[in-house]
């Protein structure tokens, strides 16, 4: 299968990552066009004639290329984000026309695995929701909502701690005070002014209320949080069962709390983030100090 790409050549396919009925995503090799580095890329391929919502494709193109133009054109620092390398049309091997995305490639696993497999330590935790909280800030801060924040779209490197947030299929664009009201997202991460609604009505407090879901699956597993429709105050936290002989990080916990229950606020208005964005959730006082050794 001859891969078409202008700004990418000699690419080759290592091994599939995701299969979906109309999505495929694999890892691959190739080289910059112009100055001839070895890279490792994912290729991202959509079945044309299976896309449901061709403006959702055309979205994560657009959302992709202004992370692009920030970040290398523009030159502003974001390792936490992915970069989109080119975008073509081909033909697979069984005859299909595909839209494919050429991406930076996110090395390490998705935040899911972790979970179920091992636990992290609470440091890691720490480093990796502010990493978070910084990439969550600077798509905002270019006028981009994600709107799918959860551990499934992040992936995590082991050896370096570093994170990627990767999946902007469901991003799109959004000005300062602008109110979206598409029905959008993955339902254990949607804050209530979606689905405790009877016609959705958000805009960028959507991904702290995320980040807070994400933060709790963390710290106590996946999806142990069921729906808060209510107080913060309601929300259980069983420190006990995972941090009982951890007495030295008390106060790290109670922090750790408080972060979690200020970003679960039903009342967007009232949620850490909605006044002044990105600056107040990284000023918490649970990441904000807080440097990985």
């Amino acid at each position: 299968m001859k891969i078409p790409s202008k700004n990418i050549v000699d690419i080759k396919l290592i091994r599939n990552i995701y299969t979906h009925e109309k999505t495929k995503v694999y890892c691959a090799s190739g080289k910059h066009k112009d100055s001839q580095e070895n890279i490792k890329i994912a290729l991202k391929m959509y079945r044309k004639d299976m896309i449901i919502n061709p403006r959702n494709v055309w979205n994560e193109r657009k959302v992709l290329e202004r992370i692009y133009h920030h970040c290398v054109v523009l030159k502003n620092s974001a390792p936490q984000l992915i970069y989109l390398y080119d975008t073509f049309i081909m033909q697979d091997d069984q005859g299909n026309s595909n839209i494919c995305f050429v991406l930076d490639y996110a090395l390490g696993d998705p935040l899911h695995i972790y979970i179920k497999n091992k636990e992290i330590d609470i440091l890691y935790i720490k480093s990796i929701i502010k990493q978070l909280v910084e990439a969550i800030g600077i798509l905002h801060s270019i006028g981009i909502i994600h709107r799918d924040i959860k551990c499934n779209n992040i992936i995590f490197n082991e050896d370096t701690g570093q994170i990627k947030v990767i999946d902007m299929s469901l991003s799109c664009f959004i000005e300062k005070d602008e109110r979206l009201t598409q029905f959008c997202g993955s339902f254990h991460t949607m804050p209530p002014e979606i689905i405790c609604v009877d016609k959705p009505n958000y805009s960028l407090p959507f991904d702290w209320w995320s980040v807070g879901i994400l933060t709790y699956e963390l710290l106590f597993g996946q999806q142990q949080l069921n729906r808060i429709n209510n107080s913060p105050d309601s929300i259980i936290f069983p420190w006990e069962l995972k941090y009982s002989n951890e007495t030295d990080i008390n106060k790290d916990l109670i922090l750790a709390e408080n972060f979690i229950k200020s970003l679960l606020v039903s009342d967007e208005s009232k949620r850490l983030g909605s006044v002044n964005g990105f600056k107040e959730v990284y000023s918490h006082p649970w990441i904000s100090t807080f440097t990985l050794k």
